[in-house]
């Protein structure tokens, strides 16, 4: 009650212009101290929706990171399972049984067998070939043949018209397989 007497005493006292002053006064730093509240409190809101966005992306990244990873387990399932059916595959003589028994043994000039380790579980034994002569029915019936066998793959494959006979092509292909490592090639012994 006092607080309020001294209030309304010093209201007496000053006149009205000095009234308007303090009154002023008082309303624009009310209205600041609420513009400056308002003010933090959208910057804190936009933060903390960036941040949200932010964590939302990472989440959806590390959920593609986590399929693909599932995706990966699988197929290297797959292939150690087509790897187990037969222990003993060469690729070299597979090829080239292959390509006698599409009828382009005459048409093969090169064909060359070699192994390239990997950093993973597997080595890469590849055969490079080539081919003159050939036309795209050639080409497409090989691609076909390969693409048949789980176990083969086609690594690259370069076609050139060639130059000494026309109306034929050039073919470079590399066809690998994968070997699983012996438990002597991971270190295990």
């Amino acid at each position: 009650m006092e607080a309020l007497q001294k209030i309304n005493q010093i209201l007496q006292t000053i006149n009205k212009k000095q009234f308007y002053i303090y009154a002023g006064i008082f309303v624009g730093s009310i209205l600041l101290t609420e513009g400056v509240v308002l003010w933090r409190y959208y910057q804190k809101t936009n933060k903390l929706r960036r941040e949200i966005n932010y964590i939302n992306i990472s989440r959806e990244d590390a959920q593609d990171i986590f399929t693909r990873a599932q995706r990966v387990e699988k197929q290297q399932k797959e292939v150690d399972g087509i790897l187990s059916e037969d222990t003993n595959f060469k690729i070299a003589g597979y090829f080239k049984e292959m390509v006698n028994q599409l009828g382009l043994s005459e048409k093969q000039k090169i064909a060359q067998p070699q192994s390239i380790d990997r950093d993973d579980n597997y080595i890469e034994t590849v055969v490079n070939a080539k081919f003159t002569q050939m036309n795209m029915k050639d080409i497409t019936i090989l691609l076909q043949s390969i693409e048949q066998n789980a176990r083969l793959y086609t690594k690259e494959l370069e076609i050139v018209r060639s130059t000494k006979m026309p109306n034929t092509l050039e073919v470079k292909i590399i066809v690998a397989t994968l070997l699983p490592k012996t438990s002597q090639e991971l270190g295990m012994e």
